[in-house]
């Protein structure tokens, strides 16, 4: 059985299974830089327990290796439990998250870094010229429409439609909107991964981003405790706690037919502050709630803001 292992001084830790639950390559390390340690109860051995867990639920299923499948007389094969399935595809990821919640600092994301690219995936204020189209005019910057693997990519073409410009604009500076946004590390006491009584579909509440096919089918899941613990595993317990001091969560998600992970910190963006009114909002939110930018909880859970990140 892993362990914890202790941390080096320098505040660089290199963990060589960061990627491989992300589809890289398993050589290759993942640096995750910490910031600031900060006072909290026992953190390396809440992190462990947590570990012990995971370890435990997955151990079974990780021992059937390529007995996982047998085949049926009647030529059908059956598979392994659901559960013990995401819990053997996602075991390195578990590790990784319990390390990543022990190291005693503040986990930082350096795949979701806290830039308005992050946001609205352009060049976050890199400055760059405007391409001129063939009629001699300013190109005009516009999102891919169409369904397909460019949806949403950014490009250049004529404004006036008049000759047949066309340059991808992935470099292009990022919007005022993007730029705009803060960048708040949510927790307790304000904060919490979710309610005590569990996940509710009603707690979703949708945000600035157009993806209520997501969040329709999140507060379906929601509405089966089985699923939505597969989806969202280290929310109570010593696993809740390690979470929530850390900032380190652990989300698994069903992905072209098979179960991936991917750790996610607590840095949300929140709309800027313009005023009596946008404070007014945020105490609507909730007690202390600042006016997250995309989705929210209901009674600030964090759950559902995490998943959709």
């Amino acid at each position: 059985m892993s362990v914890v292992r202790e941390q080096p001084t320098c505040e660089t830790v290199d963990l060589t299974c960061a990627r491989d639950f992300k589809g890289n390559t398993p050589s290759e390390k993942t640096s995750i830089r910490y910031g600031k340690p900060r006072e909290t109860r026992n953190i390396k051995d809440i992190a462990a327990e947590g570990l012990v867990h995971l370890q435990r639920i997955s151990s079974t299923s990780i021992g059937l290796g390529s007995n996982a499948w047998k085949q049926a007389q009647d030529g059908w094969a059956v598979s392994i439990a659901l559960e013990r399935e995401a819990a053997e595809a996602t075991a390195a990821a578990a590790e990784c998250w319990a390390e990543a919640a022990g190291a005693g600092g503040v986990f930082l994301d350096p795949e979701f870094p806290a830039l308005p690219s992050s946001i609205d995936g352009l060049g976050g204020g890199v400055a760059c010229t405007t391409p001129i189209c063939l009629c001699g005019a300013a190109a005009r910057l516009s999102r891919v429409a169409r369904e397909g693997p460019n949806q949403g990519r950014p490009f250049h073409s004529c404004p006036a439609r008049r000759c047949r410009f066309f340059a991808w604009a992935d470099r292009a500076p990022s919007s005022a909107s993007a730029a705009s946004m803060r960048w708040l590390r949510l927790g307790p006491p304000t904060h919490v991964p979710a309610k005590a009584r569990g996940f509710d579909a009603s707690d979703v509440r949708q945000g600035g981003v157009g993806d209520c096919w997501f969040l329709s089918a999140l507060s379906v899941v929601a509405t089966r405790p089985e699923l939505i613990g597969r989806v969202f595993p280290c929310w109570r317990g010593p696993e809740g706690s390690a979470a929530a001091a850390s900032g380190a969560y652990l989300v698994r998600l069903f992905l072209d037919g098979r179960w991936q992970a991917v750790l996610v910190d607590s840095l949300l963006p929140a709309k800027p502050t313009r005023g009596p009114s946008s404070a007014s909002r945020g105490r609507a939110a909730g007690a202390g709630s600042p006016p997250l930018a995309f989705s929210r909880g209901a009674d600030n859970q964090l759950w559902v803001p995490l998943v959709e990140k």
